[in-house]
């Protein structure tokens, strides 16, 4: 009787253990949160295909996130709505269906998750893509 006690707490010391083990391969929290403690981070490509098959590097920008206005005309890249200033300039926002994710965070100092996309072979510049984004604690901001 005791044997079997030992056999259901293994297989399922085992299962926990899988679980924790897919959990921190999926990189749950890198997408959904944690690096502002208490505030999780609002996912906003960062499940797209389109977005993950990018191969520019993913990394953390820190900023005010500004609105701004996108140049219209036939030579124009729709889908940059805003800006993120930092304090080593200012990166135009990718925001194609997502602005209002992003209209709360406006004029507020945030953490991005993102990638620096160069779009300067289809004749346009460097852009942010973010991945996902959350209000900062630094309020100092750029």
């Amino acid at each position: 009787m005791l044997h079997r006690h030992q056999a259901l707490i293994g297989r399922s010391v085992f299962r926990l253990f899988v679980v924790f083990l897919f959990l921190l391969s999926s990189g749950a929290n890198s997408a959904c949160g944690g690096d502002v403690p208490g505030t999780p981070m609002t996912v906003i490509y960062a499940n797209a295909n389109w977005y993950q098959g990018q191969p520019s590097t993913e990394r953390m920008w820190q900023g005010i996130l500004q609105e701004r206005q996108a140049s219209q005309g036939p030579s124009s890249r729709l889908g940059l709505n805003f800006t993120l200033v930092t304090s080593d300039g200012e990166l135009p926002v990718y925001a194609a269906n997502v602005v209002p994710k992003l209209m709360p965070l406006v004029n507020t100092s945030v953490v991005v998750r993102g990638k620096l996309v160069d779009l300067k072979d289809e004749g346009f510049g460097p852009e942010l893509w973010i991945g996902s984004i959350q209000p900062s604690d630094d309020e100092s901001t750029p």
